[in-house]
């Protein structure tokens, strides 16, 4: 009963309210007109950001890695990570310290309004950094606070402060592997985590070291 009397008394509320609006429509429709327009002017906005920040990340495909991952020793304590990404194109060419690799990412999802097709995934590399297992900062296996990305707007921060329409930014946890010299990988999206997959022996060891 309770509900029911909820129902009547907003619909009582919102037939009043809609009366007393059209009584005096010198102010209501200026109003009404001014205010459709600065949403559709933020509506317009906010398409561009995101299409933007699209332009800058990358698509993930359901059917491929995201990237592969090489380790080779560039000298003593010290490896050159490179991450590679459709025909053999260079993302990211990079020296870190250590004997344990975390590589970091984000994960920005476009939901799709028209029903039928499954929303689009945005990739980003976050991070890659070396850590010292003998020291006792390994990484912990949980997401981690997201650095500030290089776009001129960061779709993905302003999504994470004011809950954006049709846009999802997520964390993912890190991965993290032990650096084993020629070690190569296929670095692929699972659910909210990026995994490594061995593609080669040394990879394979470096996974077993993990373990």
């Amino acid at each position: 009963m309770l509900g029911w009397g909820l129902v009547a008394f907003g619909l009582v509320i919102a037939l009043i309210a809609t009366i007393i609006l059209l009584r005096d429509t010198r102010w209501f429709f200026p109003w009404l007109k001014g205010s459709l327009g600065v949403i559709v002017v933020l509506a317009g906005l906010l398409i561009v950001m995101t299409g933007r920040s699209s332009l800058q990340w990358q698509a993930v495909s359901p059917d491929g890695p995201l990237y592969h991952l090489s380790v080779d020793s560039e000298s003593e304590g010290a490896w050159r990570i490179e991450l590679r990404g459709e025909g053999e194109t260079l993302l990211l060419d990079r020296v870190v310290q250590g004997d344990l690799l975390e590589v970091t990412g984000r994960l920005l999802v476009l939901e799709v309004p028209l029903g039928g097709r499954a929303p689009s995934l945005f990739y980003q590399t976050d991070s890659v950094r070396g850590h010292d297992s003998g020291t006792g900062t390994l990484v912990q296996f949980r997401p981690g606070k997201s650095g500030r990305g290089t776009d001129w707007i960061d779709i993905w921060h302003w999504d994470r402060r004011l809950l954006l329409p049709l846009i999802r930014a997520e964390l993912l946890y890190p991965l993290w592997i032990p650096m084993v010299e020629g070690a190569v990988f296929e670095v692929v999206l699972q659910g909210n985590q990026i995994v490594p997959i061995p593609a080669n022996s040394a990879a394979e060891e470096a996974l077993q070291q993990r373990q």
